[in-house]
């Protein structure tokens, strides 16, 4: 049986889309439309950060024994999800969700994580009256001691100075390598994604820079470059042919 598993946050994961219309999902009907007997796992999360990928790669390998990785990175910026929920959720897996016939949906694609993008951080450094943020703020004030002021201003720091640090870059780069490094060393084949072409794509091998290959204006759903079920779609016809 082939044994793959995908890493990667709501773009792997689905955001507001049927498990069935996720890319992994596709590769896995496709796989058994070709009488390939196959395992997935999508353990692609909202929110996910780059922070807790080595963690993931470590759960992954020791409970599912993957043959094959692919690994869809995000970007610097995600950095300071722990910002906004404990740091042992993502330091740590604790369950399977559910289980659709060799195909295991690792985390609820209904679940919301907030990441500091730079959109979300404006904003909070505006403190828009929206619901989502005024939402974000009471989470974070309620599992911290920050009042809103402090929490704004240490928002406006991140937006303005640290997500722009070379350190920021430096050490999501170096998780990058780790990550390619620890699949290798397993002896196992790893596949890179990286959905979008800039400064954050990284030099690995056995690399793909979707954006490259998918016409974004054609299949992207919303402002956070998640795809329709069409985009996976053409997103599995790639990666397909390089899991053997």
């Amino acid at each position: 049986m082939l044994n793959i598993a995908f890493i990667g946050c709501s773009w792997t994961q689905g955001h507001k889309l049927q498990y069935t219309n996720t890319y992994p999902y596709i590769i896995h009907e496709q796989l058994n439309k070709d009488n390939v007997k196959n395992q997935v796992i999508n353990a692609g999360r909202e929110g996910a950060s780059w922070i807790n990928y080595p963690q993931t790669l470590e759960y992954m390998n020791n409970k599912y024994d993957p043959d094959v990785y692919v690994i869809q990175h995000t970007t610097p910026d995600r950095g300071m999800l722990m910002f906004t929920s404990p740091k042992s959720k993502y330091q740590r897996i604790t369950r399977d969700h559910d289980v659709y016939d060799n195909y295991i949906q690792l985390w609820d694609n209904t679940q919301s994580y907030y990441h500091l993008t730079v959109g979300l951080a404006e904003r909070i450094a505006n403190n828009e009256q929206s619901e989502l943020v005024q939402h974000i703020l009471s989470e974070i004030q309620r599992k911290s001691s920050l009042t809103e002021n402090e929490i704004i201003q240490r928002v406006k720091y991140w937006l303005e100075h640290e997500r722009l640090h070379p350190l920021m870059f430096e050490k999501y780069k170096q998780t990058v390598d780790y990550c390619d490094m620890y699949v290798r060393r397993l002896g196992k084949k790893v596949i890179h994604l990286f959905w979008l072409d800039d400064s954050f794509v990284v030099d690995v091998s056995d690399s793909i820079i979707v954006e490259k290959k998918i016409d974004f204006d054609k299949y992207v759903i919303d402002t956070g470059y998640h795809f329709d079920k069409d985009g996976n779609t053409q997103l599995a016809n790639i990666i397909k042919p390089l899991l053997s």
